[in-house]
């Protein structure tokens, strides 16, 4: 558990810094280390794992270990790093998520979000407010977190917000939070949709925000653990096929850092800049206009609102 901390904690940061691959515990490590860490402790504890030294593995015993590690971190870089912990498939974890990070900035504000979250489910599942799961995770999640800040301040003027979606969007022309499914077909569709909405969203965020500069990003497939694990023969095609973390990583990379992009665009890996057929459905101002209406009224219907519960929170009982 606490190589996995670390491990996360460690890749997350090396890519911040611009780095593809950072060595740790005698490996090459890349950008799926963070995610398969994270994965990985959530399985233990809603399953209720035991270490081997017989500690059950709770939420309490992961963030002690996780302000351990943080703290073996900062000694060793010499520079400061933060973690705000944060379940984006529960919105009432996003309240607490922004007084962490209002606490952290002390009147500072951030000048670059990467929402880059991309849960593929396997099987049909539904979020702590009872959504489907990947449509709680890779979009209306980052609403709630992106609505927060806005409402605290947290984001600079000209603040990069870039949202990271997929181009298999393609095959869907709805997202929405009742979808129901059965299978891994079922829950590559509902990656599909959820990846709609990505785009939605970006589109509707430049529009309502021209304070902000908001990029949606293709980047790539990738041959990481998306989906389904990466066994000796899947994990060789993968890595003869798909692109490297590494590569995986720099269209997200060069919206967040180059400079005179414009607002509302749409990046592709190996395209570049895609501006949208009309008939295309990412393209559809009536149904992105109405997509943000819906998570809009799903955030307000998971609690109050977002930064007046981290207000709140902040003041003690």
């Amino acid at each position: 558990m606490v190589q996995d901390t670390s491990r996360g904690k460690a890749r997350a940061a090396a890519w911040l810094c611009g780095n593809g691959c950072v060595p740790l515990y005698n490996l090459m490590e890349d950008a799926a280390t963070a995610e398969i860490s994270r994965t990985q402790i959530w399985q233990w504890i809603r399953h209720g794992a035991s270490l081997k030294d017989g500690r059950q593995v709770t939420v309490p015993l992961f963030r002690q270990v996780l302000r351990d590690e943080t703290n073996a971190m900062r000694a060793e870089l010499g520079v400061p790093v933060h973690f705000a912990p944060l379940d984006l498939g529960d919105l009432l974890t996003v309240p607490r998520t922004l007084e962490c990070v209002q606490r952290l900035l002390a009147g500072r504000r951030l000048s670059i979000v990467v929402a880059n979250a991309g849960l593929w489910p396997t099987r049909h599942a539904c979020s702590a407010q009872g959504h489907e799961l990947a449509f709680a995770t890779n979009v209306l999640g980052h609403h709630a977190l992106l609505r927060g800040a806005l409402e605290l301040g947290l984001l600079a003027d000209g603040a990069r917000v870039v949202v990271v979606t997929g181009d298999i969007y393609v095959m869907s022309s709805h997202c929405s939070s009742d979808y129901s499914y059965r299978g891994p077909l079922g829950g590559q569709r509902a990656y599909c949709r959820s990846k709609l909405g990505n785009l939605w969203h970006a589109r509707e965020l430049a529009r309502r925000h021209p304070e902000l500069r908001v990029h949606a990003v293709h980047p790539g497939v990738i041959g990481s653990e998306l989906g389904g694990g990466n066994a000796a023969i899947v994990g060789a095609i993968k890595r003869a096929s798909m692109l490297s973390l590494e590569q995986g990583a720099q269209t997200s990379l060069f919206c967040a850092t180059q400079p005179d992009l414009e607002s509302g665009t749409y990046y592709h890996n190996v395209l570049g800049r895609v501006v949208l057929h009309p008939d295309d459905p990412a393209a559809d101002d009536v149904k992105s206009a109405a997509f943000w209406d819906l998570v809009e009224e799903l955030c307000s219907a998971g609690g109050s609102s977002l930064a007046e519960a981290a207000s709140a929170g902040s003041q003690g009982p």
